[in-house]
């Protein structure tokens, strides 16, 4: 299934919104509970509106997570066509492997379209540790990720880093 990932970002965007606008009316719903139960307003009375406030605000919530797990799909399939795309017609060597790696990875790390715990989770599934030296890092990666590779030189990182 294809979407274009822009309208799927202004979806969420308006879910969002909508989102802010359910919780203004909690806030305000709260209030006049208060208010209500002050002036002798038996609690119940709000009950229903609370009860419907949160039926929206679940229905919300599901929809703009499905929007988030559509884009991650988009991204990760956008980026499939990326790297096969710079990949087409060249032989693909270990250094050139690392390289993709890391231009992912940076690509990830920079990119507004994936959440802060995204980026932490998508990192963590292909860095097991970075072992930070003088002149640079080591950068290790988990098993599987680049066949024959269990770390980066830090020559290759600091160069890739300028």
């Amino acid at each position: 299934m294809t979407t274009n990932p822009a309208s799927l970002r202004r979806e969420r965007a308006a879910l969002d919104a909508a989102l802010s606008r359910i919780a203004q009316e909690e806030i305000a719903t709260v209030q006049a509970q208060i208010a209500g139960i002050r002036a002798g307003a038996s609690p119940d009375a709000y009950s229903p509106m609370f009860a419907d406030l949160g039926s929206q605000r679940k229905d919300l919530e599901d929809r703009r997570g499905v929007i988030v797990q559509r884009l991650k799909v988009e991204n990760r399939e956008l980026q499939g066509r990326e790297i096969k795309t710079e990949n087409k017609g060249s032989q693909i060597t270990q250094s050139n492997m690392t390289t993709q790696v890391l231009l992912d990875t940076a690509r990830v790390l920079t990119s507004e379209a994936v959440l802060g715990q995204e980026k932490r989770d998508l990192i963590g599934s292909v860095i097991s540790r970075v072992v930070c030296q003088v002149g640079g890092a080591d950068v290790h990666y988990l098993p599987g990720v680049l066949p024959g590779v269990s770390s980066i030189a830090s020559s290759t990182l600091t160069e890739l880093m300028q």
